[in-house]
């Protein structure tokens, strides 16, 4: 597309030769020609000020000469006008001559120098701005040249003919980017984006965009929702300024993207005499709270609060300023905010600012003041849900501070005053949550009990169902747990409540000893919530109940369970369960189990820590060889107990377990080993029952 640039200079290449004559013209001492021969004199000496003076008294005296000389005259004048850039009196001559009986010649000749002025006149008046007249002189050109459409195109645009500009502009814009320019932004103003956005397309693909439309451009964009695409165009600007960063920000702020958002509009310089002043902020502010940059959001937002009377902007504004304060727990703050928001707002957005208020004296545990205001909005004129809504929350104010009483009744005056709403659900469901809170689980279980017979397909019946077979499991009473759990599974089999009852369930049959039943549910659990269940160790579960259907006692599949959670062998914490474990085995005469694993766990409890336990397990293993008659082995098993015992400053079983090995080296008929350890015995505990009777095994 050519590139059209405005010309102030007009060259008349070959048209001086037709004026330029020295031919002497004869006077017949008639004045006229007086001026006519002082005129061609001064011209010939290019004094075309006095020139002109002298062929517009020939001119005007047309009549005393003969045609040639009245039209050399004629064109000596206009030429004259030309060079002292009277562009006027050439167009008024050119006007004058249209019926005249001149030659074609020179009538050709004035014409193309009433264009080449009126061309000028054109350019004069759009140097000063001066739109009519550039339409009135651009309205007589035949042929105007692409500067001139340029700036009849600008007349127009500037004087609001939008319509007139598009049909004249639709016709000639095709190779000129200046007018393609006016035109796209002439569809700007009719509301013709698509017809705009299409032009800057073409000229992008051209590479014809500047940094101008490039803005323009980028602003359709935005307007037709094409955030992205915007954002790209801004990006191309070579010199982008504060405008170019606000829009940046704002498309950022469509696109989520609020920390670049953040960066955009932290460059564009924020003062109250700024066009985006509001705006800047109110985004800004709205981002960093996105963001969770509390602070940096509260410090734009009080801006914009105190910057606006009641307005939307301001409406939110308070609203995140109240939620911020929260979050910072800047209680005194937030209610400032929320009490200013009540007093900008009505209708709807103030009933929700008379709830935002409720929710910070709740929040701040000043529930005298929550009930105090929510009491005083029901004397007014508000909505059934507010009105609603704010009973509830004087419900929960009086249940949060404690005045059960006030709180039922709150409650059972919703549920009597609303009967068949969802709010009556809430409440009711409300009441009996509280008193589980309060573990008064029998009048828990009534109030979930009246919700399903009230609302036997209500919004909260699966809440029902659950906390009623809850408190039956807390009451002990396994049965009727199992049987509203069983409602809540069959009724409600994607309700968020389906894991907590399956573990209720799970719960109920291991109490009630039915194993069977009881790892059924565990197994549902593991299939159907396998994470879940995992990490809520189900799977251990799992294995305890398969142990004790198996036909271990509870406890020891309970520890062996345990045992093998922990690590077995390879933790600390796995060996002591361990030890426990032999203990067990051995309350239930499991004697070649018990002997085995504590053998097994002494390999590895080489610490002080473990010590005590070491300590047992020996002692244990001992017995059980003296049992078998190995008295030799249990003699040496005893002394290793006594080692451990002792490391642990346990000086009772130490001494226990030297005297017990006395009495085993003695029964293996090994006296003098006997002998050897009873001196041992005597020697580090003397005061001990077992020093004291020990020589009687020697006996």
């Amino acid at each position: 597309m050519k590139k059209i640039y405005i010309i102030s200079i007009f060259i008349f290449i070959g048209l001086t030769n037709l004026i330029y004559s020295n031919d002497e013209v004869s006077t017949e001492n008639n004045s006229f020609y007086v001026d006519f021969n002082e005129g061609k004199d001064l011209f010939s000496k290019k004094q075309f000020s006095e020139a002109e003076k002298k062929f517009e008294k020939v001119v005007s005296n047309g009549k005393e000469f003969q045609i040639l000389e009245y039209e050399e005259a004629l064109k000596k004048l206009v030429y004259s006008y030309i060079q002292t850039e009277s562009y006027k009196k050439v167009d008024s001559i050119s006007n004058q001559i249209e019926n005249t009986v001149i030659s074609d010649s020179t009538k050709s000749y004035i014409s193309k120098l009433a264009e080449f002025s009126r061309e000028n006149l054109i350019y004069i008046n759009y140097k000063n701005q001066d739109w009519k007249l550039i339409q009135f002189y651009f309205d007589k050109l035949k042929n105007p040249s692409e500067q001139s459409k340029i700036i009849y195109s600008i007349s127009l645009y500037n004087t609001n003919q939008l319509d007139k500009l598009i049909s004249f502009l639709e016709k000639e814009s095709d190779d000129c980017v200046q007018m393609s320019s006016i035109l796209a932004k002439t569809y700007i103003r009719k509301s013709l984006y698509d017809k705009a956005s299409e032009l800057y397309s073409m000229l992008e693909k051209q590479k014809e965009l500047k940094d101008d439309d490039r803005r323009e451009y980028s602003k359709i964009l935005f307007i037709q929702n094409h955030h992205e695409k915007a954002k790209e165009q801004l990006m191309k600007i070579q010199n982008p300024n504060e405008d170019d960063f606000y829009m940046m920000g704002l498309c950022n702020y469509n696109l989520q993207l609020w920390k670049l958002a953040c960066e955009s509009f932290e460059k564009v310089t924020v003062h109250i005499a700024k066009e985006n002043y509001i705006n800047t902020l109110y985004y800004k502010g709205i981002a960093y709270y996105k963001l969770s940059e509390i602070e940096k959001s509260y410090e734009a937002l009080n801006k914009v609060f105190q910057s606006l009377k009641e307005t939307e902007k301001k409406q939110m504004a308070s609203q995140l300023l109240v939620e911020s304060c929260i979050l910072q727990k800047e209680y005194e703050k937030a209610e400032k905010y929320a009490q200013e928001l009540i007093n900008i707002s009505s209708g709807v957005k103030k009933e929700g600012a008379i709830i935002s208020l409720a929710e910070i004296y709740i929040d701040s545990k000043n529930y005298t003041k929550a009930i105090t205001l929510l009491e005083k909005s029901l004397k007014e004129e508000y909505s059934q849900d507010f009105m609603l809504q704010a009973l509830i929350m004087i419900a929960q104010s009086y249940q949060n501070s404690n005045q059960l009483e006030k709180a039922d009744n709150a409650y059972l005056s919703i549920q009597n005053q609303y009967q068949g709403t969802q709010q009556a659900q809430h409440a009711l469901i409300s009441r009996g949550q509280m008193y589980y809170s309060e573990k008064k689980y029998d009048l828990a279980e009534k109030s979930f009990t009246k919700y399903l017979f009230d609302y036997p397909n209500g919004s909260y019946a699966d809440s029902a169902y659950y906390y009623s077979g809850e408190c039956s499991l807390k009451a002990k009473n396994y049965s009727r747990c199992i049987m509203q759990t069983n409602n809540l599974i069959s009724k409600f089999p994607k309700s968020s409540y389906e894991y907590g009852g399956y573990k209720n369930l799970l719960n109920s049959y291991y109490e009630l000893e039915n194993y069977n039943q009881a790892l059924q549910v565990a197994r549902i659990l593991l299939k159907n919530f396998d994470e879940q269940a995992i990490n809520d160790g189900i799977g251990r579960v799992v294995i305890e109940l398969e142990k004790i259907i198996s036909g271990l006692p509870k406890d020891v599949a309970q520890k062996q369970t345990e045992y093998e959670e922990k690590g077995s062998l390879e933790t600390v914490e796995g060996r002591i369960i361990g030890s426990q474990l032999v203990e067990l085995y051995s309350k239930y005469e499991m004697e070649k189990s018990a002997y085995d694993l504590a053998n097994t766990l002494i390999e590895k409890q080489t610490s002080v820590n473990e010590s005590e336990y070491a300590g047992n397990n020996a002692k244990f293993i001992a017995k059980y060889l003296q049992d078998n008659f190995q008295n030799e082995k249990a003699a040496q098993m005893y002394l290793k107990a006594a080692s451990y015992y002792r490391t642990a400053n346990d000086d009772k079983n130490s001494a226990e377990s030297l005297y017990s090995a006395v009495n085993c080296f003695v029964m293996a008929n090994q006296i003098g080993d006997g002998e050897e350890t009873a001196r041992i015995l005597v020697e580090l505990y003397p005061k001990s029952k077992q020093a004291l009777h020990v020589g009687d095994l020697l006996k």
